[in-house]
């Protein structure tokens, strides 16, 4: 056992980083679906040897287009099986398409060790893939003073701001000029805004994006 785990060892570790997937040459996958409910794809990976002995086994589900990782089994500890496995989904769907969400100890280390061999930054990956808008869209906006009350939400939160300009709104007219509530929906579509609960992926709405273009330059 322990020289077959250091042959695995050294094979992995022969990985080219320049060809991670030609390490996939050496083993033979059968992917399959094993179940399919409420538009979820349940689908799993076996892994064996070029002698036909089962190494690993992958679970995953596929639902609108996103993989998620269920469930990942080396049958032999320690031996690289695990992130082989990895590598054959991710050359199925793109690494960057394997999501990750509660990962335990162990799926977290492998992770890290995947985006290590990937040179792939998660945060970064995630970061760029927010639909939001920056908040330096706010500086495009001609009024200071609307300028300035969607900065104070971003900074302080709605119900403070509107404390702190309601009167200064009436009293100069704003507030009959301009819609102070479509203007404050802006703001849950910025990036780190305290009212932004809005999932990454979604698309500022087309009356936020109206609203946007009135007011800006």
């Amino acid at each position: 056992m322990n020289k077959l785990i250091t042959i695995i060892r050294e094979e992995y570790n022969k990985i080219n980083r320049d060809n991670i997937y030609e390490i996939l040459d050496n083993f033979k996958f059968i992917d399959e679906n094993i179940g399919y409910h409420h538009g979820q794809s349940d689908n799993r990976v076996l892994m064996y040897d070029k002698s036909d002995i089962l190494l690993a086994k992958l679970d995953y589900v596929v639902y609108n287009n996103e993989i998620t990782i269920s469930y990942v089994e080396s049958f032999v500890r320690g031996s690289g099986y695990g992130k082989i496995v990895m590598i054959y989904l991710a050359h199925k769907y793109g690494y960057e398409n394997l999501l990750r969400s509660s990962l335990t100890p162990d799926g977290a280390k492998m992770r890290n060790a995947l985006d290590d061999l990937f040179n792939f930054d998660y945060e970064k990956y995630i970061e760029s893939q927010n639909k939001h808008y920056d908040p330096n869209i706010i500086n495009t906006i001609v009024n200071p003073t609307i300028k300035d009350f969607l900065k104070d939400i971003i900074s302080i939160g709605y119900e403070k701001t509107w404390e702190k300009w309601i009167d200064y709104l009436n009293n100069t007219d704003l507030i009959n000029k301009y819609d102070f509530n479509d203007i404050s929906e802006i703001a849950e579509w910025i990036k780190g805004s305290p009212i932004n609960n809005n999932d990454p992926n979604d698309e500022p709405p087309h009356w936020v994006v109206d609203t946007l273009k009135k007011i800006s330059k």
